[in-house]
């Protein structure tokens, strides 16, 4: 049996009170005639400029930590050993943004045909008779680094003619949380483009070798 994979941010008011104010007191009543005698108080009040500070952030810059989105990745698969009629691939997803990003859970896996047609094919999650099951936790990417799942199927042979076998050209993968996918091409070889059952995909985990059962 053989896979064959085709890679592809306050203002501040300030207030100014008795400003330039001035307080003249009234003469003495004893004064001597011919002579003035005045006392005058001068009461200034003086407030400083409030300085003002205001921060605006970049509305489109990326958040380190923050979910992966389907376009900050690119797929891609690895071949994974099988046997009795079961097949696998990793599917590898890598982080080619400029900030670092979580993915947490499963990538949804979808099967097209050549003309990109979708197939009513549910995908299981959870172990498979090839992959251990990490479960979903979060997995940190930075720029370049990358997860992988691990995807099982039926490659058809042994199972004589009385099985139907779906032709499969792609998976398309979906990151989880995301709604966008990515297309990966995909041909298992000993059936001549056809997919005779699916087993499961695994949660993501980090690097691109999955746990294999032994």
């Amino acid at each position: 049996m053989r896979v064959r994979l085709i890679i592809g941010g306050a203002a501040v008011l300030a207030a100014t009170t008795a400003c330039g104010a001035t307080k003249a007191a009234a003469p003495p009543a004893t004064a001597a005639a011919g002579t003035s005698t005045s006392t005058s108080v001068t009461v200034t009040a003086t407030a400083a400029a409030p300085t003002v500070t205001k921060t605006v952030a970049n509305p489109t810059a990326a958040v380190a930590g923050g979910r992966c989105h389907t376009s900050q990745l690119t797929v891609s698969a690895r071949g994974a050993p099988g046997g009795a009629s079961h097949a696998g691939i990793a599917i590898v997803l890598t982080n080619t943004g400029s900030v670092t990003c979580t993915l947490y859970g499963y990538p949804g896996v979808g099967l097209l045909t050549s003309t990109k047609q979708l197939s009513p094919t549910v995908v299981p999650r959870g172990q498979s008779y090839l992959f251990r099951d990490p479960g979903p936790h979060t997995v940190t990417l930075a720029p370049g680094a990358a997860a992988s799942a691990g995807f099982s199927f039926l490659d058809g042979e042994g199972y004589g003619p009385t099985v139907s076998c779906s032709p499969v050209a792609y998976l398309r993968i979906t990151p989880p949380d995301e709604t966008a996918a990515l297309l990966l091409p995909f041909q298992p070889g000993d059936t001549d483009g056809e997919l005779c059952g699916v087993e499961g995909v695994t949660a993501l985990t980090a690097g691109t070798d999955v746990g294999q059962e032994g």
